[in-house]
């Protein structure tokens, strides 16, 4: 008989804190296909991970309420935590509001420095092609007044 969400997130409680796991317990939801249970630990608002590595889950055997697995921030291998810091970097949100706006100013000024790029290389060719064609105009009007 699968435990109730009552009993996962009584459990949850008490693994968090031998994990050494700050925040509650924030979220809760069931994965039919898995057959499984996740808690996630965060404060309210903070669902997304808002400043740092991201938030904590653990996973649950939904039939045995045992822990079948976890995601905590900042613990693993340097290739899992390398892994755990592309999302949180890439969104500026490692360091919080500060690096949202650090990130959106980055994303425009690459978008300008393409505009701008591809404007001076249309010039250019625009102006090379006048050029290998000027000669040739300068030859027939040479042989047509001579």
């Amino acid at each position: 008989m699968p435990l109730t969400r009552e009993q996962v997130l009584a459990t949850a409680v008490v693994d968090g804190k031998a994990h050494g796991i700050a925040e509650a317990p924030g979220a809760l939801f069931y994965a039919t296909p898995l057959h499984g249970y996740a808690v996630g630990f965060f404060a309210p608002g903070h669902d997304h991970g808002d400043v740092g590595l991201g938030n904590a889950w653990l996973y649950y055997n939904a039939n045995t309420g045992k822990l079948a697995g976890s995601n905590i921030p900042g613990r693993g291998s340097a290739g899992d935590i390398f892994m755990q810091a592309q999302f949180p970097l890439h969104s500026g949100r490692i360091i919080g509001l500060p690096g949202r706006i650090l990130i959106s100013v980055v994303g425009v000024a690459v978008a300008v420095l393409s505009a701008t790029g591809l404007m001076i290389w249309l010039r250019k060719r625009s102006a090379r092609r006048r050029a290998a064609a000027a000669p040739v105009r300068t030859a027939r009007q040479g042989s047509i007044t001579s």
